[in-house]
């Protein structure tokens, strides 16, 4: 299968793959979708910096001009963060590539771009999980894709509106291995920890020998390992369900569903108070680094 006309990886993450450096794919949602643009340019800097000084080499993911893009340059960040870009998962991936499109491209994405290209871990703030509504139960395409697809993914949480329980007992059931990186816990995104992990806390080298040993004995999918910010930044529970509620009910009064949901969500909290777009964004950086020690671990193997 030929996919270059459909792949474009820059040369600074090409040669890192040829040569054997760690590398660790990132989602550009996480940046140009919940917040402005400088703002998601800023905090895009700080991750790739917090990559790097980690030792890995960082490569963003997005739709370009109806090219799969592993590692952007300056300008393509300025331009995936301006707003002109919707947003890339699974399901709009043949219509963007088909038709010369461009889009943020979410963790569903993003692994499915790190798996063609030859990553083996990601990373990311949170994706998204099993959220229960009244009349239906809603598993995002993030988690799917952990389920079937060869990529270790590291993150901080489940996006909002998404319960860490459901979800946990979803990837269970999928025979997805689920740990912690320095933690016994499945961390609250932007809040405290879920629920209880059924596996002692594990170091970098640890999670990078149990995604090896898993692919090299033939066992398909992902995995699941679990970064937990600092306590310190996190939101207490209280505020966080009330701007949890809140952003919730706007969505339903504007009728605000399918793709658009979840960012609109995140966005709305985000807006609430410094205090959470601090945690989002300890949060964001705490996967990065706990990702990048896993990629280096990983690439040493």
């Amino acid at each position: 299968m030929d996919l270059r006309p459909y792949l474009h990886i820059s040369p600074q993450v090409e040669h890192a793959l040829s040569t054997g450096q760690p590398v660790l794919a990132l989602p550009t949602t996480d940046f140009a979708r919940c917040l402005p643009a400088e703002e998601g340019l800023a905090l895009a800097r700080r991750t790739e910096i917090e990559v790097r000084a980690q030792g890995a080499v960082p490569a963003p993911v997005a739709v370009l001009g109806g090219a799969l893009t592993v590692g952007l340059s300056e300008s393509e960040w300025r331009r995936v963060c301006s707003g002109e870009t919707g947003k890339a998962s699974r399901r709009d991936l043949p219509v963007l590539l088909a038709n010369g499109g461009s889009g943020a491209a979410t963790a569903a994405a993003s692994i499915i771009a790190a798996c063609l290209a030859g990553i083996r871990v990601f990373s990311a703030g949170a994706i998204g999980g099993v959220a229960a509504q009244s009349d239906r139960m809603d598993v995002s395409a993030d988690l799917q894709e952990v389920c079937k697809t060869p990529v270790a993914v590291v993150c901080a949480g489940v996006k909002c509106g998404c319960s860490p329980l459901l979800t946990l007992e979803y990837l269970e059931t999928m025979g997805v291995t689920v740990l912690g990186c320095g933690t016994d816990r499945f961390p609250g995104f932007l809040t405290q920890d879920g629920p209880a992990l059924e596996n002692p806390p594990q170091s970098a080298l640890q999670l990078a020998r149990t995604a090896r040993i898993k692919w090299d004995v033939g066992l398909s999918g992902g995995l699941l390992y679990c970064a937990r910010p600092d306590g310190a930044a996190r939101l207490e529970p209280q505020a966080y369900e009330q701007a949890q509620r809140r952003a919730m009910d706007e969505a339903d009064r504007l009728g605000v569903r399918g793709g658009a949901r979840t960012p609109f969500l995140l966005q709305k909290i985000l807006q609430s108070s410094e205090a959470a777009r601090g945690a989002y964004e300890k949060a964001v950086l705490a996967s990065a680094r706990a990702g990048a020690e896993i990629a280096v671990k990983y690439a040493q193997l």
